[in-house]
């Protein structure tokens, strides 16, 4: 009930299912390993943009609460945590077909993008998996059907609105401020 009561106080607007909501019990289970692995966190938020991920990551920071965020749940990551970050509700997605670009929430999974490029006649380097949550597909390189001949998911990305350990919310691109980051998301070192 702490967890529960500490995070809503941070992100009021934020659905945090508790052990024994029916909701809980619903979005406790997870993707590609649900088959084998039942995990129990102590609440489950589900915010709808970077502002609430920093409340949370900050409230999580000020009460020593160990924390988990996750799209797709297609990982091996352990969500029995104190508090795991559902980004589920961050599913915006837009293209713009002049410029060839998709923008896209934290939440988004490939098959979301993968409908949304198809009807402007566009597709994407993202992975084979519907299911897949983007930003785990980019930033472990990000592998598809058309990788071969245009390159990995991750050497398209132009920018990236990141929440970061401390809670603050940054840009990074190549010519950002915080340009050392992006190279480091593409896998720079």
């Amino acid at each position: 009930l702490f967890v529960t009561a500490v995070a809503k106080a941070a992100a009021p607007k934020l659905a945090i299912p508790f052990e024994g909501d029916e909701e809980y019990l619903k979005a406790r289970v997870w993707g590609a390993h649900a088959d084998h692995h039942v995990y129990y966190p102590g609440a489950i938020a589900y915010p709808t943009d970077a502002e609430e991920v920093s409340k949370l990551i900050t409230w999580a920071n000020e009460h020593g609460i160990e924390l988990c965020l996750t799209n797709g749940g297609h990982s091996g990551v352990s969500f029995s945590k104190a508090l795991v970050i559902r980004m589920d509700r961050m599913c915006s997605v837009s293209v713009d077909p002049k410029a060839k670009t998709v923008t896209c929430g934290g939440g988004v999974k490939v098959g979301m993008v993968d409908a949304a490029t198809r009807q402007h006649g566009l597709a994407t380097t993202l992975g084979n998996c519907p299911m897949v949550g983007v930003t785990g597909a980019m930033l472990g390189g990000g592998t598809g059907f058309m990788a071969r001949w245009q390159g990995l998911t991750i050497d398209q990305l132009l920018s990236a609105t990141i929440v970061l350990a401390d809670g603050s919310i940054v840009e990074a691109s190549a010519d950002s401020a915080h340009h050392d980051l992006f190279y480091a998301l593409k896998g720079g070192g």
